[in-house]
């Protein structure tokens, strides 16, 4: 097979360069749109999170359906790592008036308690090819996990008023784990199994 110029290229960057993981977030309990992002919707609420880019950025965004006020309290709110609690950064209570939506990055994953580890890819993890345009190919190990297998399991703890005055107090909370992990040499920009979707982000090692 021909190896093209680009392919040269790709594979000395990746020989040389940082590692990189890849880790695809799942959930049992929402489901993803076509963005890859999960949902949940009800009368009150159009709730939202993304797991995105560098070292996981988790943004929510919260559309208030209702005619009433409803605000989101940050200082009462926690994302929850393998059993560790890390406040969301934002003001203390945001306000999200009648039919109307807010979008907020809370935190980054990496930068959160110690950081994203380097998660053990096993001796079985099979081989996958990703293919160019020409033909040529590079391969990468990537390895699937269940959710009560997975290395990182995350919960959402989320803390809302609805109503007039003081309001009603709420809570909603999903649950999130890794399920798939790529291990690569390859940097974002050229590799084509990153999309930059809602539920896959990377983080690298010199």
């Amino acid at each position: 097979m021909r190896i093209t110029l680009f392919l040269l290229i790709l594979l000395a960057l990746s020989s040389c360069g940082p590692t990189y993981q890849y880790l695809t977030v799942d959930s049992s309990q929402l489901p993803k749109d076509q963005q890859k992002l999960f949902t949940m919707e009800n009368d009150t609420m159009q709730l939202t999170y993304e797991f995105s880019g560098h070292g996981g950025q988790l943004t929510i965004t919260v559309l208030n359906k209702t005619t009433q006020p409803l605000s989101v309290n940050w200082a009462r709110s926690a994302l929850i790592n393998n059993g560790r609690s890390f406040n969301l950064h934002g003001r203390d209570l945001q306000f999200i008036p009648p039919q109307t939506s807010i979008s907020k990055v809370t935190l980054n994953l990496n930068e959160s308690g110690g950081g994203i580890p380097r998660l053990p890819i096993p001796d079985t993890a099979r081989t996958r090819k990703l293919y160019y345009k020409d033909g040529s190919y590079v391969k990468y190990k990537a390895a699937d996990f269940t959710e009560e297998g997975s290395p990182i399991q995350l919960k959402s703890y989320l803390t809302f008023l609805i109503g007039p005055g003081n309001g009603t107090e709420f809570t909603e909370s999903h649950t999130f784990y890794i399920g798939e992990v790529i291990h690569t040499g390859i940097v974002p920009g050229l590799f084509g199994a990153y999309h930059e979707p809602g539920d896959k982000f990377y983080v690298w090692w010199q």
